[in-house]
């Protein structure tokens, strides 16, 4: 399905960059929320494949990343993050409200729509998460935490982290891909990002208990980037009684991207049609 670019203008003052695949008679929306240092354009081939099962599917660039405004690799507040995904995911909503509105996020995008659902329950009708990063205690120890604390307060933009391609995903073309993708983050995320996003993954884990939503958690057995742990965390926290979780043998971060990728897309439209039939 051709692609349509759009964008619009966040509480923030920022022009946010939004990509949308859509289909005739669409039976819901899905609305994905992509991970650090990329982008939506990323999520084709998924927009695509749900679009064959009758999904509309939108995509945002996160404020700082791929075509939207805003420092690169930096963020003042993660609630940016947070409320600029839900003004998006209002205005698609009001396209065609009485549709049904699902939302896939992947690894610091699985950390905002977790934050999504507690602040704003009522938008999301189902969601799928893909390699969440919500295990902190796993990515940094809490020296490290401390020191990027003191970085962050004196010299919030200083470069600091940066993400290996190599632990991505084990197929050495999407590596080369995204090394060289011109929207993809290339330099060092700030200290300030940094500390945003583990208090962004710290607020979702603690308000988590109160998530009612219908859930399905993916994540890979090798994730270096994002520890499966995270997963199983969220699937004993929420209160949700409809959640399943599902470890894939060997791969690596990015499972949507893997050579099996086709084949999580058809779990997630499986799971996603089920949830239909019972809204």
């Amino acid at each position: 399905m051709p692609v349509h670019v759009e964008s619009f203008t966040n509480a923030n003052g920022l022009n946010i960059h939004t990509r949308s695949w859509s289909v005739s008679q669409a039976k819901a929306h899905v609305v994905i929320v992509h991970g650090l240092g990329e982008h939506g354009a990323r999520y084709q081939a998924l927009a695509e494949t749900l679009n064959n099962s009758g999904y509309n599917c939108y995509a945002l660039d996160h404020p700082g990343h791929g075509l939207s405004d805003g420092k690169k690799g930096h963020i003042d507040n993660f609630s940016m993050f947070i409320d600029t995904t839900v003004e998006f995911i209002q205005r698609v909503r009001a396209t065609a409200p009485e549709l049904p509105c699902f939302m896939i996020g992947h690894s610091m995008g699985g950390v905002i729509a977790t934050n999504v659902l507690i602040q704003n329950p009522e938008l999301i009708d189902a969601c799928v998460l893909s390699g969440p990063a919500l295990a902190t205690d796993e990515a940094v120890g809490p020296l490290l935490k401390r020191i990027l604390k003191t970085i962050a307060a004196v010299f919030p933009r200083l470069p600091v982290f940066a993400v290996d391609p190599s632990l991505v995903c084990s197929v050495p073309e999407v590596v080369a891909e995204y090394r060289e993708d011109p929207l993809v983050l290339s330099g060092r995320g700030t200290a300030n990002l940094i500390v945003e996003i583990l208090a962004g993954s710290v607020q979702a884990m603690a308000g988590a208990k109160s998530i009612n939503t219908p859930m399905l958690l993916l994540h890979g057995e090798q994730d270096a980037l994002a520890h499966p742990k995270g997963s199983q965390m969220l699937y004993d926290t929420i209160a949700s009684t409809d959640k399943k979780i599902v470890i894939y043998p060997k791969l690596y971060h990015e499972i949507f991207h893997e050579a099996c990728k086709y084949e999580i897309y058809a779990d997630i439209a499986e799971w996603l049609n089920k949830r239909l039939s019972s809204h």
